[in-house]
């Protein structure tokens, strides 16, 4: 990852990059760092089962 892309310089910084399922697997193939998390939808319908 460049140090220079806004990722890079988010992480330096101490941010953690929060990415969906499809961005993630971007950010894998450019070397960013990201925990994957649920589209706001997928939460909500989730919750409703509940």
């Amino acid at each position: 990852m460049s140090r220079h892309s806004a990722c890079g310089v988010f992480q330096k910084l101490g941010f953690s990059i929060n990415a969906t399922e499809g961005t993630a697997k971007f950010y894998e193939k450019v070397v960013v760092k990201c925990e994957v998390v649920n589209k706001i939808t997928e939460t909500l319908c989730a919750q409703s089962y509940i």
